[in-house]
């Protein structure tokens, strides 16, 4: 498993956590818990803190972030 940081540019996998962010998008990471779950905001999606939560075995890294 990844350990993701802010300002990662992440793949979406899955959205079984409840997020409203749609399997296959790509996005960066906003906030994390560095354990199990991440907020990752998608370009076009709702940025509403409460529905773009993903949990790490979810995500698949794609670029760290600087």
């Amino acid at each position: 498993m990844a350990n993701f940081k802010v300002g990662d540019r992440v793949k979406v996998l899955s959205n079984a956590c409840g997020s409203e962010n749609p399997v296959g998008s790509v996005g960066i990471i906003t906030l994390t818990d560095e354990y199990t779950d991440c907020r990752v905001v998608v370009k076009g999606c709702t940025d509403d803190n409460l529905v773009n939560w993903h949990h790490h075995s979810e995500l698949e890294l794609l670029e760290l972030g600087i």
